[in-house]
């Protein structure tokens, strides 16, 4: 539901929800939701594969993954993605949680398992705007982590992302 200011919200951005923002100055580059419990918006999961998969670990759920429309460099909308997903994977591990749900294009699938990550299929691929979005459990561990910002630099050519703010990262 759209508000008077602008902001979109819904029933999963109350009680432990979490927002990562990219910032420079005071504005908005990128955000990203964490959802508790998992959510998806298209793709359906099968409970029993997700059960499977995540075991008896809490899980989150990644949406609301977006760019500013303005930010047209691809080279900066890369190393934006870059510092959106690594800080995203980071604060549910800093919750105490090594499952991530969401949803991804199927291609993506490859490049998360290069990186170094345990993928599994949890349901079919829904088609949206004419692609499919995949519903997937990702397996988080620090070992995979800690490499995780010089592996996603090498990949897309985007500068480090392992710097402490986005204006040091493109630098």
């Amino acid at each position: 539901m759209r508000q008077p200011d602008g902001l979109d919200v819904d029933r999963y951005d109350g009680g432990g929800t979490t927002h990562v923002l990219v910032l420079e100055d005071e504005r908005l580059l990128g955000h990203v939701r964490l959802i508790p419990g998992g959510y998806l918006a298209i793709a359906r999961a099968e409970p029993a594969r997700v059960h499977q998969a995540a075991g008896d670990a809490d899980l989150y759920g990644l949406s609301r993954f977006c760019i500013a429309p303005w930010v047209s460099n691809s080279l900066t909308r890369r190393a934006l993605n870059a510092c959106l997903f690594t800080a995203a994977l980071r604060n549910v591990i800093d919750h105490g949680t090594h499952v991530l749900l969401f949803e991804t294009d199927p291609a993506m699938i490859f490049v998360l398992r290069v990186l170094g990550f345990s993928v599994q299929e949890v349901g079919e691929a829904a088609p949206i705007a004419g692609r499919l979005l995949q519903p997937i459990i990702l397996r988080l561990d620090a070992s995979v982590l800690s490499p995780l910002p010089l592996k996603i630099a090498n990949w897309t050519q985007a500068p480090s992302v392992g710097a402490t703010n986005f204006s040091e990262a493109l630098s």
